[in-house]
C-alpha cells in the first residue's frame, strides 16, 4: 500500500521537480541560518580552542568540494560546459575554505602557546586575525553551497523527464538483460575438478 503511494507521488515529472527545487529552496535556508550560527561559533571560539572542529570542517568542505567537481564532470558529459564550469569555479571556493580552516586550525594551537606565555598585545592581535580567518573560510563555504544548490535547482527545472520509478516495460527489458547475462555467465564459466 505504501509504495503504491510513493509511485503515485513520485510517479509524476512535475511533481519529483517541484519536490526536488523545494528541498533545494529550504536548504538554500537552512545553509544561511548555520553559517550565521557558525560565525557566532568562531567568533566565540577565540576565547576557546577546538582543534577537531577545524579538522571536521576541513574534511566537510573537501568533501562537498569533491561532489561540486563530480557533479561538473557529469554536466561535462552531457555538453552543459557552462555549468560544469561554473560548478569548478564554487569547487574552488570551497577548497579554499577548506584550507583556510587547516590555517585556522594551526593558528589555534600558535594562540595555545601563547596564552601560556601571556603575551598580551600579540595574542589579541593573532586571535583577531584567526577569528577572521575562520569567518572568511565559513563565507566561503557557505557562498560556494549556496550556489551549488541554485545550480542543482536550475538543472532539475531543465530537465525534461525524471523516473525515479522504471516503466513495466523498462523493468522487464532490465530483467530480461539481466537473465541473459547470468545464462551467458553460467554457460562461459570454466568447470573446475576437485
Amino acid at each position: 500500500m505504501r509504495i503504491g503511494l510513493v509511485r503515485s507521488f513520485l510517479g509524476k515529472d512535475e511533481t519529483i521537480k517541484s519536490f526536488l527545487i523545494g528541498i533545494f529552496s529550504v536548504l538554500r535556508v537552512l545553509l544561511w541560518i548555520s553559517a550565521v550560527v557558525f560565525v557566532g561559533i568562531e567568533l566565540l571560539e577565540a576565547l576557546m580552542t577546538k582543534d577537531l572542529q577545524h579538522l571536521a570542517m576541513f574534511a566537510i568542505f573537501f568533501l562537498i568540494a569533491n561532489l561540486q567537481i563530480g557533479m561538473g564532470k557529469y554536466l561535462l558529459s552531457i555538453d552543459e560546459i557552462e555549468r560544469a564550469n561554473k560548478l569548478l569555479l564554487l569547487s574552488v571556493f570551497m577548497i579554499c575554505a577548506a584550507f583556510l580552516e587547516i590555517v585556522d586550525g594551526g593558528l589555534d594551537k600558535g594562540l595555545v602557546v601563547l596564552s601560556a606565555q601571556s603575551v598580551g598585545l600579540v595574542y589579541q592581535v593573532l586571535s583577531a586575525f584567526e577569528a577572521a580567518i575562520g569567518v572568511l573560510a565559513l563565507c566561503l563555504a557557505a557562498y560556494s553551497v549556496d550556489r551549488f544548490f541554485v545550480q542543482m535547482k536550475s538543472i532539475i527545472r531543465h530537465l525534461k523527464a525524471l523516473r525515479i520509478w522504471p516503466t513495466r516495460g523498462q523493468l522487464l527489458d532490465e530483467l530480461s538483460g539481466v537473465s541473459d547475462l547470468l545464462l551467458v555467465q553460467v554457460v562461459k564459466s570454466p568447470r573446475t575438478s576437485c
